[in-house]
């Protein structure tokens, strides 16, 4: 018996439909999908939210997407702001706004430039924050992270306290370990650069670490 085929959805103004098994997802508006969706592609303009879980492949999204479940994804990108209330597993996340993840967020290659709160685990292989707001993660893991102002941040910063523009974690641990107005319990990796505006509490390192003269480790440790 062979399967069905997909169908397309497109939806326009303000709409509430169902949720389901979609080919091509396109939404210019402010809506809502009720149950778990899942699609091959969906391009959204406008403000969404699902009463579910999302499983997609491809996701650009302009605006704002808030998710009562879990999502997965192949490639999310765009800008805007995304609530995720459960975990985010993707294999790429390109995305400039402000992410929320009520649990883990994982993904192959991760660059954000903004803000964000991660309640669980932020893991990916190749970990980019470009900071433009406050970011609170809970513990970071991958191989190789970089953590840095943007350029506007920058500027903001001579107005705007440091804590406004500065990432906070528990716990940090990479291969390679590049950190920028971060503040930590303990950062553990190959090779560490704390940079400036930093405060860790302690580093273990295997291979070098470089300190910024403005910036703090209480202890320093190679394993």
């Amino acid at each position: 018996m062979t399967e069905a085929k997909k169908q397309d959805m497109k939806m326009m103004g303000n709409f509430t439909a169902s949720g389901g098994q979609f080919r091509h997802i396109r939404l210019t508006g402010d809506g809502m999908l009720s149950g778990d969706t899942s699609c091959e592609r969906m391009a959204c303009t406008g403000t969404l939210t699902i009463q579910g879980d999302l499983n997609g492949g491809q996701l650009r999204l302009t605006g704002e997407l808030s998710v009562d479940g879990g999502m997965r994804a192949g490639s999310v990108g765009g800008r805007g702001e995304v609530e995720v209330r459960g975990s985010l597993l993707a294999e790429k996340l390109s995305f400039t706004g402000h992410l929320q993840v009520g649990g883990n967020c994982e993904s192959g290659s991760f660059e954000l430039a903004g803000a964000c709160s991660v309640e669980g685990l932020l893991s990916a292989e190749q970990l980019d924050i470009s900071l433009y707001g406050p970011c609170r993660v809970k513990e970071i893991g991958g191989g190789r992270i970089r953590v840095k102002q943007s350029k506007a941040a920058a500027l903001k910063r001579l107005a705007f306290p440091l804590q406004a523009m500065s990432l906070s974690a528990d716990y940090i641990e990479g291969d390679e370990i590049e950190l920028a107005y971060t503040e930590a319990g303990l950062v553990r990796g190959n090779r560490v650069v704390i940079g400036p505006g930093c405060q860790i509490g302690r580093v273990e390192y295997r291979d070098t670490l470089t300190i910024h003269r403005s910036a703090s480790a209480q202890e320093q440790l190679r394993v």
